[in-house]
């Protein structure tokens, strides 16, 4: 997949900019895209756990976090209904 983007974001530079877009140029920006893809693998396969977990705990969070804003619209109601 780091291939294809790589390839894509190069043949796009390339075809905007021509003759501006130098073999030099392509060269840099092929080792930089591959450099930053190959870190997002790396740290896809090291830390996937983690990732996995905080992903989990942000869920919950959220999910709690909405109970709790239900309840309180609930008791709003409660409250506007005494009037």
């Amino acid at each position: 997949r780091v291939t294809l983007f790589r390839d894509a974001i190069l043949d796009l530079f390339e075809t905007e900019m021509g003759d501006a877009f130098s073999a030099w140029a392509r060269d840099g920006w092929g080792q930089l895209l591959s450099y930053i893809g190959g870190a997002l693998i790396w740290v896809r396969a090291n830390f996937s756990d983690r990732l996995r977990v905080l992903q989990e705990s942000w869920h919950a969070a959220n999910e709690v976090g909405k109970r709790q804003m239900t309840e309180a619209e609930k008791q709003r109601m409660l409250h506007q209904s005494k009037k």
